[in-house]
């Protein structure tokens, strides 16, 4: 039986992969700083009390696995001093076990102004600070499957899922007694990316029984769900049958907290994201995957994430 050690397994994207993993027969371990908090659907999952800012725990919980799943990220967008030395550390474990490592990567790494379609051969070139960091972590990456590691990045959107707590989609919506409140942070029919965690569990897990046929360094773009703000609206009208009241996001708000605050400031730095599209292509992908992947609908999305 195949080990992955999952690297934040109470995350969003670390929990959907480690779900996907087990049930394709996969064990799971997980390096955690307190196994008391291990979600309830891993009870048979092995864990490591341990840091991931620790190279020595790091390299205790990688004994013996086939596969490190890395779902860190520091809270509140405090990236600058945390972001690329956990990464490292991983890295360096990867290089010296010769390990499969898994990652998300993000848009942050493409300007817009080379869209609005983007696949695995458009050039980064990121316009903010957190782009730039993304931008160093893929090349420590690229580094690592240079020196014996091998990589998957898969590319995605901006996460939905009943256990994404912190991404935009649980943030847009409030239910009411009429119906639902939707807050715009963009032009409503401006299209944008979604990636539905489970949608990107299970294409994990398909990729990752297919290490041996890869190269060291593989980057695929998941494409998602592509919406626009009304689409959304629209949609949840139509399924519930309630009414959806829209109202603009408090971008002055925030711009006026940002100096006073990380995560707002590391929110109001992205606010371009809600401008511009970036379009993710998944040819490359579904070339790869056993089976083309198909987006689960978005009423079985919604309901899900607890948003109906």
């Amino acid at each position: 039986m195949k080990t992955a050690l999952i690297m934040g397994i109470n995350g969003g994207f670390g929990g959907y992969v480690a779900e996907a993993l087990a049930a394709q027969g996969w064990k799971i371990r997980a390096l955690m700083r307190n196994p008391k908090n291990l979600p309830h659907q891993f009870t048979s999952a092995e864990t490591i009390k341990g840091d991931a800012s620790n190279i020595d725990d790091v390299r205790q919980a990688a004994k013996n696995v086939d596969l490190i799943v890395y779902g860190i990220n520091p809270a509140n967008y405090d990236w600058k001093s945390k972001a690329l030395d956990w990464l490292n550390i991983t890295a360096t474990v990867a290089e010296e076990e010769k390990l499969n490592v898994v990652f998300p990567g993000n848009v942050y790494v493409y300007n817009p102004a080379n869209g609005p379609n983007f696949d695995e051969n458009t050039n980064f070139d990121p316009i903010t600070e957190k782009g730039k960091i993304r931008q160093s972590m893929e090349r420590r990456l690229l580094q690592a499957s240079q020196n014996g590691a091998k990589i998957l990045i898969l590319r995605c959107g901006d996460f939905i899922g009943k256990n994404a707590n912190s991404t935009w989609m649980k943030l847009m919506f409030k239910k009411t007694k009429q119906g639902y409140t939707m807050i715009s942070t963009g032009t409503d029919q401006l299209t944008h990316s979604w990636a539905y965690l489970p949608d990107v569990g299970s294409v994990v897990a398909d990729l990752a029984s297919k290490f041996s046929e890869m190269d060291n360094y593989n980057a695929f773009n998941f494409s998602g769900h592509r919406l626009s703000m009304s689409d959304i609206a629209a949609h949840l009208s139509q399924t519930t049958g309630k009414e959806v009241k829209v109202k603009k996001f408090p971008w002055f708000i925030v711009r006026f907290i940002t100096p006073f605050s990380t995560l707002m400031a590391g929110i109001f730095e992205m606010r371009y994201l809600w401008k511009h599209e970036i379009n993710l292509d998944s040819v490359r992908l579904n070339n790869w995957l056993t089976k083309k992947y198909t987006p689960t609908p978005l009423s079985d999305v919604l309901l899900e994430s607890k948003i109906i």
